[in-house]
């Protein structure tokens, strides 16, 4: 006969303790947790899952469907491949709330091969982003439109920490104005390393180039 010890039982109150730990580290695994979509302007299908390179979507409003219909939308990233003529938008209130698409990612599946935002939509902006924090949007190439990247809150609601990045704005042009970068009602946000060349304004018979 083969003696094995006895398992020493614990007490009540350590089994509680014990259980609370682990539901509340599955709580804040589930709160942290992320999600990356991927966007193939050539090779993609809306009717993919998209959340790998090889089962992209193929437009920009088929991942955010999905986005939209997650449990928990914050800190997402959608990653672009191709050339897309659509603009690129995201409005706060497309999730109901309390859900949030605060944290949002937009940038490229190949950082050394930027996709392109090549929208011939007039008096809209290229990449839109409308009352939604901590946004970054980085390492894409905007062409067309009457602005390249516009993010703003809503009303007097300031939106903080975003970061806009290493994107290459071209061939922004108006008949009233253009804008190659604007933030609006934005506090505690950062600009650099982008390339804009280009950019032109026409009143009357008149164009300047910046």
């Amino acid at each position: 006969m083969i003696l094995r010890p006895a398992h020493p039982k614990l007490p009540f109150s350590v089994k509680k303790i014990l259980l609370s730990l682990v539901l509340c580290f599955t709580y804040v695994q589930a709160a942290e947790a992320t999600g990356t979509y991927y966007v193939d302007s050539v090779a993609g299908n809306d009717a993919n899952n998209c959340t790998s390179a090889d089962t992209a979507c193929l437009t920009v409003p088929g991942a955010q469907a999905l986005i939209e219909a997650l449990p928990d939308p914050s800190n997402t990233t959608v990653k672009l491949r191709g050339t897309f003529t659509e603009v690129v938008s995201f409005v706060s209130n497309s999730v109901t709330k309390p859900d949030t698409l605060d944290g949002l990612h937009l940038t490229a599946i190949d950082t050394n091969n930027q996709p392109v935002i090549n929208t011939s939509v007039d008096e809209t902006a290229a990449v839109s982003v409308t009352g939604i924090n901590s946004v970054t949007i980085d390492h894409l190439t905007i062409t067309g439109g009457t602005t390249g990247i516009y993010v703003t809150g809503s009303g007097n609601t300031f939106i903080s920490g975003n970061e806009i990045h290493h994107n290459d704005i071209s061939g922004i042009s108006s008949t009233t104005s253009s804008t190659a970068i604007q933030l609006l009602y934005a506090k505690s946000s950062s600009i650099h390393d982008n390339v804009i060349h280009d950019v032109a304004v026409t009143v009357s018979d008149v164009s300047y180039t910046y």
